[in-house]
C-alpha cells in the first residue's frame, strides 16, 4: 500500500464505522406507561439527536390533501408538504402548537418536523374556507 492511498483508505473505515454505529442506536422501550391513544403531542420542537421517520408527502390540491389517510410511527414525524394546486394553501396539525407550513404558490415546497405520539391527528389547511372545503387529512401516529 503506497503513503498516499492510506489516508483514503483510513477516511473511508472510519465513515463506514461511523455508519454502522449511528444505525445500531439505542431504540427506546415502553416505558410502561398505560396511556390511551392520545391525540396532544409534545408541542416541543424535534431535537436534531433524535432522529427523524421516513418523510410523509403531503399535496395541496384544490380543494384537497393528497393522501387524506396517512400513518407514520410514533416520534418524530417530518413533513414535505407540496403545493399541487395554483393558489396559497397552509398545514397544520391539529392540536400540535407551534407546527403550520405553508406554500404560497404553485409547486412551492415546505418541510417540518413535529414529535408526535401514538393517535390520530387532523391535517389541515387554516387559509379561511379551505378546511370546509375539504382541505383536510388524517393521520394514524402508531
Amino acid at each position: 500500500m503506497t503513503i498516499t492511498k492510506r489516508p483514503a483508505m483510513l477516511a473511508a473505515f472510519g465513515v463506514a464505522g461511523a455508519l454502522i454505529l449511528g444505525a445500531c442506536g439505542g431504540g427506546g422501550g415502553d416505558k410502561g406507561d398505560d396511556k390511551a391513544a392520545d391525540t396532544t403531542a409534545s408541542t416541543a420542537p424535534a431535537s436534531a439527536t433524535e432522529p427523524a421517520a421516513a418523510t410523509l408527502n403531503v399535496e395541496a390540491h384544490e380543494f384537497s390533501l393528497a393522501p387524506a389517510d396517512l400513518k407514520a410511527a410514533p416520534g418524530n414525524v417530518a413533513i414535505r408538504y407540496t403545493n399541487a394546486g395554483a393558489i396559497q394553501h397552509t398545514l397544520l396539525i391539529e392540536g400540535v402548537g407551534g407546527f403550520k407550513l405553508d406554500v404560497a404558490s404553485a409547486g412551492a415546497e415546505d418541510t417540518g418536523t413535529a414529535k408526535l405520539e401514538p393517535g390520530t391527528y387532523t391535517l389541515y389547511c387554516d387559509v379561511p374556507g379551505h378546511r370546509a372545503a375539504g382541505m383536510h387529512a388524517q393521520l394514524t401516529v402508531g
